[in-house]
């Protein structure tokens, strides 16, 4: 009887083992969320689906900031393996801990390698090779998550924590974007601050936050993937929730600043070194652009993200004298240098999201940082991107409005053959090419050259002269020679238009490409931008072959025109394009795409003249 008794509880151990499943994982029930998955989605066409995309967010007493990643995901493909498996993990370890939980793969009814341990194997400490020669930056950390176990289709679950020293003590923040890159059965993101208030935002859809004890805890299911393609800006349509412990703009604003304030000095050698340099330079761009070409030649840029050291910039003086910097340290540094050479520079912070900045102070949205320069006499002359080593113009960043780049050219050939011609630049707002042409040197006349050369293929500037030359508006008349092509055997001349440089197409963000005919997400322009190219052309003996057909295609995303006309032996064209509004809806790609388009096309751009 007894022998009996343990082989059948031996028979319903094993058989309990057999149908045990994943189980649960701090509080969710994975093989319900497995069941879901394979009701809700065609896994036969997707690379990965994520049962539980989770963030665990904690304001400590103490005031350290601890951020817990719970992911479970199930990969059916390579792809999907590509993007899930082997994480690469960023942290500091100067100011920072990373503590992994959980790092396993769930296959043939089992987790590989354990059900609770990680493999000693299985994590790895890196260096990242950006920061392979900065001996400050040593204590940046990519720990490299390995998955043991895996063959395909598997699900993956990883948990691990970061828990950041100190740094919410005067106040935290942060965004996040609840669709991701996969489709998922569940989101769920948490915050926790004990004794801290805490206010919330949830945007385009998000659910409002329950109220759970200390945790505010905001949970979407059945959450589509981001929509293709994925644009720098989702936060501006996709579901997304805020928080912040700040008690208001202000002492957010200068918690991020100080520290570089604090920062931007320099020593009486590097200060001598400035004044050295800018000895023979006098005017206030030519000392901009002098500024700009040490921090270029002098300091290596290191093109990693900065946001881990935000609270510690080094100052100035130790970035000059190591020769390298992240964009934070470039920050301080150009802060320092512009000051020194007279001129007014302070920080300025934009936000992709701008609007939502203005009354919620969430630091996490300030993702582009710029030194705002003013001349000798107070006025707004530039901004430097320290980024990219780059001179923006005034109109750029805060300027959101019209703006408008004109380029009239006309065209004269003589008897013997020779073309020789005017012409006439005129821009404003962000499409202003002042900053392209300010300098001492020979700036106005490259661009110049570049612009109409792009614009009329053969066309070589041969002098310039301002009538209105500032940040914001510049107009500028010119003159060029101009050689067509060798004539075709039935003595017909070609004459090529191409696309206007710094105009629209340089407006427009990266994520568009006319070659998507389809596209599921909207495009944000910084201005509603315009522009036009007049060729005038004397005929004198020429008669006209071919011009582009007359057009004009107008939708809800702006017209597209082109005009020709042939008058008294002057044959004019001219194409313009503009766009109406900056933000374009997803049902309205199909109109954005048809006007670009038209730009764009060589039927629209060849002239072929014939001597009569």
């Amino acid at each position: 009887m007894k022998r009996t008794t343990i082989i059948t509880l031996s028979l319903v151990m094993l058989a309990s083992a057999a149908t045990a499943g994943m189980g649960v994982s701090r509080g969710h029930d994975l093989d319900d969320l497995w069941l879901r998955a394979q009701d809700g989605y065609d896994l036969d066409t997707l690379d990965a689906v994520l049962l539980l995309e989770g963030r665990h967010v904690e304001i400590t007493p103490h005031g350290d900031l601890s951020t817990t990643v719970h992911r479970v995901v199930w990969i059916g493909t390579k792809a999907g393996l590509n993007a899930h498996a082997d994480l690469r993990i960023p942290w500091n370890s100067d100011t920072s801990k990373l503590e992994v939980g959980l790092l396993r793969t769930w296959r043939d009814e089992r987790w590989w390698p354990s059900p609770d341990q990680v493999s000693e194997t299985a994590v790895v400490n890196t260096l990242p090779y950006a920061i392979d020669r900065c001996p400050d930056y040593a204590g940046m950390r990519e720990t490299m998550l390995l998955h043991d176990g895996v063959e395909l289709p598997c699900i993956m679950e990883t948990t691990y924590t970061i828990t950041e020293r100190g740094v919410a003590a005067p106040g935290a923040d942060d965004y996040f974007v609840m669709t991701q890159r996969d489709p998922a059965v569940r989101v769920e993101y948490r915050v926790t601050a004990p004794k801290i208030p805490v206010q919330t935002r949830s945007l385009n859809g998000a659910p409002e936050p329950m109220i759970e004890g200390n945790s505010r805890v905001w949970l979407l299911e059945d959450v589509p993937r981001l929509r293709l393609p994925i644009t720098l800006q989702p936060v501006r349509y996709e579901p997304t929730l805020m928080w912040s412990s700040w008690p208001n703009h202000e002492s957010m604003m200068t918690s991020y600043t100080s520290p570089l304030e604090t920062a931007a000095v320099i020593d009486a050698a590097l200060a001598d070194t400035v004044a050295a340099r800018l000895d023979t330079v006098g005017s206030d761009f030519a000392r901009v652009r002098t500024i700009v070409d040490m921090l270029t030649t002098g300091v290596r840029g290191i093109h990693y993200d900065d946001a881990y050291w935000a609270r510690t910039p080094r100052t100035a003086g130790l970035v000059w004298d190591t020769a390298y910097g992240h964009d934070l340290d470039r920050t301080v540094l150009a802060l320092a240098l512009f000051r020194t050479a007279g001129l007014s520079a302070d920080l300025a912070l934009w936000a992709t999201d701008g609007p939502f900045v203005d009354d919620f102070p969430c630091s996490a949205l300030l993702d582009r940082r710029q030194v705002r320069i003013l001349d000798r006499a107070g006025n707004p002359l530039t901004f430097f991107d320290p980024a990219h080593n780059a001179l923006l113009p005034v109109a750029g960043p805060e300027y959101d409005g019209e703006s408008s780049l004109r380029l009239d050219l006309h065209l004269t050939p003589d008897d013997e053959g020779d073309w020789s011609g005017r012409g006439l630049l005129v821009g404003h707002g962000a499409l202003s090419p002042h900053i392209h042409m300010a300098g001492v040197d020979d700036e106005a006349t490259e661009h110049i050259d570049a612009m109409i050369d792009a614009a009329l293929l053969g066309a070589t500037i041969t002098g310039h002269n301002p009538e209105i030359f500032m940040p914001r508006r510049v107009e500028i008349g010119f003159g060029f020679d101009f050689a067509p092509g060798e004539a075709d055997e039935d003595s017909r001349i070609r004459i090529d238009l191409g696309n206007l440089p710094g105009g629209v197409f340089d407006e427009l963000p990266h994520d568009v490409r006319l070659e998507d005919t389809i596209r599921e997400s909207p495009v944000f322009l910084h201005s509603s931008p315009q522009q036009s190219v007049t060729l005038r052309i004397a005929l004198d003996g020429l008669s006209v072959v071919r011009a582009p057909e007359p057009r004009t295609v107008a939708n809800k995303a702006g017209v597209f025109e082109m005009t020709v006309v042939v008058d008294n032996d002057l044959l004019e064209i001219t194409r313009t394009l503009s766009i109406a509004g900056t933000h374009h809806p997803a049902d309205r790609w199909s109109d954005l795409r048809t006007l670009l388009l038209e730009d764009v096309d060589p039927a629209n751009q060849v002239v072929m003249l014939q001597r009569d």
